[in-house]
């Protein structure tokens, strides 16, 4: 019997370049605050893994979301992305 090979998922954010991961948040800035946007542009714009936003959606505590009825799209609107961010990073005026 031949040794097991692993199989490694590749997610679209893990093909993309940095340079691809930046266009898509001066894109994502660019946009009204009621746009709905990917869950692929969502986790480049809060800097976290699709994984993290598939959890938060199963025990809650991410960003509220839309699920197209009969389909597996997930979107997320813009101004619940930059009022999780603002939750997330408190602006503070010194550390001490």
């Amino acid at each position: 019997m031949g040794a097991m090979q692993k199989i490694v998922r590749v997610s679209k954010l893990d093909q993309m370049t940095e340079a691809q991961k930046e266009a898509e948040r001066e894109r994502f800035e660019e946009l009204p605050d009621d746009a709905l946007v990917s869950q692929e542009m969502t986790a480049i714009v809060i800097e976290r893994s699709l994984s993290f936003l598939q959890k938060k959606r199963c025990e809650g505590g991410g960003i509220p979301f839309y699920k197209e009825e009969g389909t597996r799209t997930i979107l997320y609107q813009k101004s619940d992305i930059l009022a999780y961010l603002k939750v997330k990073f408190k602006r503070m005026m010194h550390t001490a």
